[in-house]
Parts: structure tokens; sequence; C-alpha cells
């Protein structure tokens, strides 16, 4: 049989009531309380989930489990509930012995599965499945085979899942295509696969053709010579085959 969970009730608190004949949506808080020996004592820390403790207390009719974790989730708590060091400086009162509590805590809090909180773990972690996207294999060594650069795949294949929850394998592999394709693209200003997918180049303008103009004249030009002297080749051994030229 589970042990019961140990309670705790902050000390003095009928001083933070407004209401006492129902359940207060706010709770007196006294300046009086900078002045205060112990409580300037306490770590910064253990003073703000002090204070969020005597909102929850008003919650729950100054009752509350002496359960760190839970407490923590409640008050959302950014950093470790400290109730041990609450407890040593008397601003919360076990409900039980001290020593008591102190070595029974930890085997309950291990032992008792609070509902709300495996419930926002279950959450976060169907939350953080939803945001790994696993890419299709065949898709992406589809998109490996074209990409310009084969270096860093893996660094590519992450960057590849990651690029996929903003477009399409069709898009990603059209962008490699045309960036493969740039006229005068040499290696050594060739993205790495990471660093192109990363920054969305798959959406980039097409290469402006006439950015290759003086290639393409200076290939026409040398096609054309190449013509010329095989006509004149030609032409050579026409006039070496005529009567009079053996």
């Amino acid at each position: 049989m589970a042990q019961p969970i140990p309670k705790f009730r902050v000390r003095n608190f009928e001083q933070f009531q407004h209401y006492k004949d129902r359940n207060p949506i706010w709770i007196k808080l006294y300046n009086s309380l900078l002045d205060d020996y112990d409580f300037g004592h306490l770590p910064d820390a253990s003073k703000a989930h002090l204070l969020a403790i005597w909102l929850l207390a008003s919650r729950y009719d100054n009752l509350l489990p002496l359960d760190a974790q839970w407490i923590g989730s409640r008050i959302q708590a950014r950093s470790p509930v400290d109730l041990n060091g609450l407890l040593a400086a008397n601003f919360i009162i076990a409900e039980q012995p001290v020593g008591d509590v102190a070595s029974e805590l930890l085997a309950v809090c291990e032992q008792v599965a609070i509902p709300e909180k495996r419930r926002e773990r279950e959450e976060k972690n169907r939350e953080e499945k939803k945001d790994v996207v696993q890419p299709d294999n065949e898709a992406f060594e589809a998109w490996w085979k074209v990409y310009p650069r084969k270096e860093g795949k893996g660094d590519g294949r992450r960057a590849y899942a990651k690029a996929l929850t903003k477009t399409d394998a069709a898009t990603l592999l059209a962008a490699a295509e045309r960036y493969r394709d740039i006229p005068n693209r040499t290696m050594k200003f060739t993205k790495m696969a990471a660093t192109w997918l990363n920054a969305e180049c798959w959406s980039d303008e097409e290469p402006d053709v006439k950015l290759s103009e003086a290639e393409r004249i200076r290939a026409d030009y040398l096609d054309q010579l190449e013509r010329e002297e095989t006509d004149l080749r030609r032409l050579g051994d026409g006039e070496r085959m005529l009567p009079g030229h053996g």
C-alpha cells in the first residue's frame, strides 16, 4: 500500500487572509516583510517561491503536499523549489515531524506519480516528436545526388529534414538542379549542403541567363573558327584531288 504524501501548511497563514468565510482570490502582504530577518536570509529564489506558495495556499485551504516537484509545477517555478530550506526557516510547517518528512519525502515522490505532472510530461514529449521531421530517405538521396557539393552529408540530411517543414521535396530538388547548373559556378563558391538549406536558398530566384552572355559569345566564336578550319581542310583536300595536283 502506497504511503500518503506528507502535507504542510504556511505558518501564520491567517494574517494573509482578507476574507474569513470564503476562499480569497487575493491575499494581504505587508511591507514589514522587508524587515523580517529570516526572510532576508533566504536565497532570492526561495523568497520568490515563498510568495507564490502563499498564493497557492489560498487555493487549497492552506494544506499542500510536501512535494517540491508538484509545488514547482503549480507556481510555474523555473528553478528547483527548496521546501527543506523553507521548513528549516519555519516559513512552512509540516503536518508530521520534520525528521520523518525528511526521510520519507524522496521515497514518496518516487513512488507516487502525480497525474497532472505526468500529463504535462506526455504533452511535452508529443510536442517534441512533432518538431522532429523524418525525411524520406529516398527523396533525400535523390536531392543529394543532384546537389553539386558532396561534403557534410550528415549535416545536410538534418538540414533537409528541417527544410521539409517549410517546403516540399520537389521544390528542393528543382532548386538544387538550378544551383548545380549555374554557369561558371566554381566549387570554391559552392555552399555546403546544410548552409544552402538552412539559408533557404531554394527560394532564391533562378540565375539570370544574361550573366553568361559573354561566355556564349566566346563559345559561338570558337565554334565558328572550328567550322572555318574544317572547311579549309576540306577545300585543301579537294584541290589535291584535282588533275595535275597529284
